[in-house]
Protein backbone atom coordinates (compact mmCIF):
# COMPACT_ATOMS: atom_id res chain seq x y z
CA UNK A 1 0.00 0.00 0.00
CA UNK A 2 2.66 2.41 0.55
CA UNK A 3 4.61 2.16 -2.17
CA UNK A 4 1.22 2.48 -4.26
CA UNK A 5 1.27 5.66 -2.30
CA UNK A 6 4.70 6.72 -3.13
CA UNK A 7 4.10 6.02 -6.67
CA UNK A 8 1.02 8.52 -6.95
CA UNK A 9 3.03 11.23 -5.33
CA UNK A 10 5.43 11.02 -7.53
CA UNK A 11 3.04 10.81 -10.45
CA UNK A 12 1.50 14.19 -9.62
CA UNK A 13 4.23 15.87 -7.99
CA UNK A 14 4.48 17.86 -10.99
CA UNK A 15 0.89 19.01 -11.83
CA UNK A 16 -0.32 19.26 -8.01
CA UNK A 17 1.61 20.27 -5.58
CA UNK A 18 -0.84 20.95 -3.33
CA UNK A 19 -2.17 17.37 -4.04
CA UNK A 20 0.97 16.21 -3.00
CA UNK A 21 1.44 17.94 -0.11
CA UNK A 22 -2.05 16.40 0.82
CA UNK A 23 -1.01 13.26 0.40
CA UNK A 24 2.19 13.76 2.61
CA UNK A 25 -0.36 14.56 5.66
CA UNK A 26 -3.14 12.14 4.75
CA UNK A 27 -0.55 8.90 4.95
CA UNK A 28 0.32 9.20 8.55
CA UNK A 29 -3.01 10.52 9.28
CA UNK A 30 -4.39 7.44 7.64
CA UNK A 31 -2.83 4.70 9.08
CA UNK A 32 -3.20 6.12 12.41
CA UNK A 33 -6.68 5.78 11.97
CA UNK A 34 -6.59 2.65 10.66
CA UNK A 35 -5.13 1.59 14.04
CA UNK A 36 -7.08 2.84 16.23
CA UNK A 37 -10.34 1.29 14.29
CA UNK A 38 -8.09 -2.06 14.09
CA UNK A 39 -7.35 -1.61 17.82
CA UNK A 40 -11.02 -0.96 18.70
CA UNK A 41 -12.41 -4.10 17.29
CA UNK A 42 -9.76 -6.13 18.89
CA UNK A 43 -9.76 -5.52 22.61
CA UNK A 44 -8.60 -1.48 22.39
CA UNK A 45 -4.85 -0.19 22.34
CA UNK A 46 -4.65 -1.07 26.42
CA UNK A 47 -4.71 -4.40 24.92
CA UNK A 48 -2.59 -4.11 22.07
CA UNK A 49 0.28 -1.89 23.27
CA UNK A 50 2.23 -2.22 19.68
CA UNK A 51 -0.62 -0.31 17.92
CA UNK A 52 -0.19 2.58 19.93
CA UNK A 53 2.84 3.30 18.34
CA UNK A 54 1.19 3.38 15.27
CA UNK A 55 -0.98 5.99 16.33
CA UNK A 56 1.91 8.75 16.83
CA UNK A 57 1.34 9.14 13.18
CA UNK A 58 -0.98 11.49 13.74
CA UNK A 59 1.89 13.37 15.06
CA UNK A 60 3.70 13.00 11.92
CA UNK A 61 0.92 14.22 10.11
CA UNK A 62 0.96 17.41 12.48
CA UNK A 63 4.75 17.54 11.78
CA UNK A 64 4.34 17.37 7.94
CA UNK A 65 1.86 19.91 7.97
CA UNK A 66 4.29 22.40 9.78
CA UNK A 67 7.60 21.49 7.75
CA UNK A 68 5.91 21.71 4.43
CA UNK A 69 5.52 25.66 5.35
CA UNK A 70 9.58 25.68 5.60
CA UNK A 71 10.74 23.07 2.84
CA UNK A 72 11.11 19.96 1.20
CA UNK A 73 14.32 19.34 3.31
CA UNK A 74 11.89 19.51 6.20
CA UNK A 75 9.42 17.40 4.79
CA UNK A 76 12.47 14.47 4.40
CA UNK A 77 13.70 15.15 8.21
CA UNK A 78 10.25 14.53 9.57
CA UNK A 79 9.79 11.13 7.58
CA UNK A 80 12.85 10.25 7.81
CA UNK A 81 12.69 10.71 12.05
Amino acid sequence: MSAAWVGAAFAVAQNSPRLVALMLIAYPAWDAIANVLDASRSGGLARNGSQILNVVNLSTGVAVAVALGRSMNAVLIVYGV
